[in-house]
């Protein structure tokens, strides 16, 4: 499911005052009663959808389950800061809800008891959940802790969830064109889009691949050109941790450091220096300014998740999933694994009956709920139409797109993170009354179907002290291989002559403690599967 991303903020004055009124201190806990309310805090949309104590949803959850819950939202734009008030204060709420934890908060708030482990509550009192656990081991495993415990239940994707390149049909087609396969044929068709007019205006203002700075090059192109040459065998995850597996799949080894990362900068330089790339792709391209120019029609290829908002002229463009290298490897980019957020859901030691708290999340996990997350309720959001799903009018002609009709009803259908598994890309593209090429804006099958090459490694777990290790490595590391791609790709820096020095200095800045802490987390999440 294509999932917006809001930033969101309030001062932290007023944010201090909601926690002294609305924390666990001094708001109802359940302990007997039906109607006790659960305080929990979560990430808002206020200013896209109603508040979430007034979303049908929950209305709806509420006279299902009797369970009353009474939601905290907090917009900020810095989250991070925000986490670090809120769990500092004394007084805690019953649970946090799609906050976006890292492991490493996980292993520290829960080492000092504020999350409680649910390994026990979630084999009793989460079937649905522990059902999951039980056919798919990776999901077990990448939520439990170093120190054995589970404290959190996850966002799960149990289907592809990847980003694809997309490409203007309509120049591929004026041209003769078809969607490339591999390296030499991706470079082709930019060319072909730089220097034939397929716009047809007389001008040279077409663009080959160009994507917004906000969408970090390092993300986008960069990822999938790595997985041509089987770089990100380890999916998402690995690939921001900088690291992919060994043929036998028990070692992990540095990406960019690597030989085969020297001939994707190389390939990457070559691009940029025919104009194939934008050539302000490292530069200050505002998002404002990409989807003007997609609209104005000189955007040949992006890449994205889904098809960007270019007005009339979305419906152009058709993506593919990945690039064949010169080895045949064709790693699909920003491949996430099952557990796409492993910190969906938290219980803390505030809470009085985390037991039919975590039976009340567990609903999401199972067939009923993750209808009522995604689509809600027949007769009242979808209708039943040639046996399928499909929303109601009322979702489907909203002034401001399908997508945020659905979220002023349901919860589990803009934002990303939430605790429930997500439905199939069929499921969803029959809600919108599409066909799934339609939804994706796909040609065919065939440009979609690919065959990952790995194995999907979730955000390994990590103990405080490794977390404590690795964290200003990376940073000193993560800073130093962004501003040397620019060097390399743009030409400031030969990349033969330089790479030794580019090399010597990322192992200078720690490389070898951090892959041995990242070997050591591998092979204790290998144990944990």
């Amino acid at each position: 499911m294509i999932k917006s991303k809001k930033l969101w903020f309030i001062s932290a004055a007023i944010l201090s005052s909601l926690i002294l009124v609305g924390c666990g201190g001094s708001k109802s806990k359940e302990s007997s009663g039906k109607d006790a309310a659960y305080h929990i805090v979560r990430r808002g949309f206020q200013d896209v959808r109603p508040d979430a104590n007034k979303l049908w949803m929950w209305k709806e959850r509420y006279k299902q389950s009797g369970v009353k819950v009474d939601f905290e939202e907090i917009t900020d734009a810095s989250l991070a800061d925000k986490k670090n008030v809120l769990l500092a204060s004394k007084d805690q709420p019953d649970a946090y809800y799609g906050m976006n934890f890292s492991n490493t908060e996980l292993a520290k708030y829960g080492g000092q008891g504020l999350f409680i482990p649910l390994e026990k509550l979630i084999k009793k009192d989460a079937p649905n959940l522990q059902k999951l656990f039980d056919k798919y081991p990776d999901i077990k495993a990448a939520l439990t802790q170093p120190d054995g415990h589970i404290y959190a239940m996850p966002y799960l994707n149990l289907e592809d969830n990847t980003k694809k390149i997309y490409f203007n049909k309509k120049w591929m087609d004026k041209l003769g064109l078809k969607a490339p396969t591999n390296l030499k044929e991706f470079k082709t068709v930019l060319k072909d889009f730089v220097t034939k007019d397929p716009n047809g205006n007389g001008k040279k203002d077409e663009q080959g691949w160009y994507n917004d700075t906000t969408n970090s090059f390092s993300n986008t192109l960069d990822r999938q050109i790595m997985g041509a040459y089987g770089l990100t065998n380890a999916g998402d995850f690995s690939t921001s941790a900088l690291f992919y597996l060994s043929n036998n799949g028990k070692k992990v080894k540095m990406t960019v450091t690597d030989p085969k990362y020297k001939e994707v900068l190389k390939y990457e330089r070559d691009l940029y220096k025919e104009g194939l790339i934008n050539q302000q792709t490292f530069g200050n391209v505002t998002k404002e300014k990409w989807l003007a120019d997609g609209t104005d029609g000189i955007v040949g290829a992006y890449t994205e998740s889904g098809p960007a908002q270019f007005g009339a002229k979305s419906t152009d463009y058709v993506g593919i999933t990945g690039l064949k290298g010169p080895a045949g490897d064709k790693s699909t980019a920003v491949y996430y694994p099952m557990v796409a957020g492993p910190s969906a859901f938290m219980v803390t030691s505030a809470c009085k009956n985390p037991a039919r708290l975590v039976k009340w999340m567990d609903y999401m996990y199972g067939e009923k709920g993750i209808i009522l997350g995604a689509f809600g309720k027949k007769g009242v959001t979808y209708n039943i139409e040639n046996g399928k799903i499909v929303y109601d009018k009322k979702i489907l002609d909203y002034k401001d797109g399908i997508q945020l009709g659905a979220f002023q009803w349901v919860d589990n259908v803009y934002g990303g993170g939430y605790p429930y598994v997500e439905p199939t890309f069929q499921q969803v593209a029959n809600a919108r009354k599409m066909t799934l090429d339609q939804y994706w804006q796909w040609a065919s099958p065939a440009t979609h179907s690919h065959k990952f090459i790995g194995k999907l490694v979730g955000d390994l777990p990590t103990t405080q002290e490794e977390a404590d290790t690795v964290t200003p490595i990376m940073n000193d590391i993560g800073k130093y291989v962004t501003q040397a791609r620019v060097d390399f790709v743009t030409g400031k820096t030969d990349i033969d002559s330089g790479w030794d020095a580019y090399v010597k200095q990322i192992k200078k800045l720690g490389a070898d403690k951090y892959m041995k802490i990242k070997q050591t987390q591998y092979d204790r999440y290998m144990k944990a599967r």
